[in-house]
């Protein structure tokens, strides 16, 4: 990750404010802008201090903490809240935005209040925290989505939202012993078989909806029907076919979510 990077996070972070609240309602800072301050520049906007935490770096990626106060006067608390949660709510776990031009995935907690009636400037003010990380990889690729159409409508089609995705090719090489040279067999590629496995939460969705209903009546036309799946990545590539279901397996606990994984073939 560049150094340019941790400067062009608070412009990310700014941006991302402004889609939520208007351009110019938040204005956010690092810690040391907002000690060079004057009380006549506190006006009725709301501030945002960045500070960043120590970053972990691996072989690829870094992760940045990242924890900010928010304040606002006490007669705009309510929306103050609003804004900050919206932000979370809307920005976990996104990875529209590239840092430095770098892949980023950002994740975010909701707000807590900190301090009530803190004065600040000529007023009383609202103190608010907001904490998160965001994990840069350097040129790293992604599934970006799974699209499931299921007529030929234009609006026949939905997203399918991931926790997790495998994909994996298999070619089976035929060894050809007699065509070998120096003690060194050639192989022959034969055919190949392609599959694909996704972790979902058990929602209310089209696809899920018609996992189910094989499982309910594992008829052979339901068992061979095939699924027109499209999995999209970040670089532009795609995977586009009608699959067969390998495998569907609901599963629930007590305190979480109830979980399905499916598994798709070829």
């Amino acid at each position: 990750m560049e150094r340019a990077a941790f400067l062009d996070a608070i412009s990310t972070i700014q941006a991302q404010f402004d889609a939520i609240a208007g351009e110019g309602n938040v204005k956010v800072l690092d810690e040391l802008a907002f000690m060079r301050l004057r009380n006549e520049d506190i006006d009725r906007r709301f501030f945002v201090v960045v500070r960043y935490g120590g970053a972990t770096t691996n072989y690829g990626q870094t992760s940045l903490p990242i924890s900010m106060t928010a304040c606002g006067f006490v007669d705009r608390t309510d929306v103050l809240k609003t804004v900050l949660t919206e932000y979370a709510l809307t920005y976990n776990l996104s990875t529209e935005a590239e840092i430095g031009g770098d892949y980023c995935i950002q994740f975010w907690n909701t707000p807590t209040v900190v301090q009530n009636f803190s004065e600040i400037a000529e007023g009383f003010c609202s103190l608010f925290a907001l904490s998160g990380y965001i994990v840069f990889g350097d040129n790293a690729n992604h599934i970006l989505a799974v699209d499931y159409e299921y007529g030929e409508g234009e609006d026949d089609h939905e997203t399918l939202q991931v926790i997790s995705a495998n994909l994996s090719l298999s070619i089976a090489n035929n060894t050809q012993p007699k065509l070998a040279g120096k003690g060194l067999a050639n192989s022959v590629g034969q055919y190949g078989t392609l599959s694909v496995s996704f972790s979902a939460y058990l929602t209310d969705s089209r696809l899920l909806n018609d996992l189910l209903d094989v499982a309910a009546d594992p008829t052979y036309d339901k068992i061979d029907k095939t699924y027109h799946l499209t999995i999209h990545f970040r670089n532009g590539k795609k995977i586009e076919y009608d699959w067969r279901l390998a495998s569907f397996a609901p599963s629930q606990n007590l305190g979480a979510l109830p979980m399905a994984t499916m598994a798709f073939t070829l």
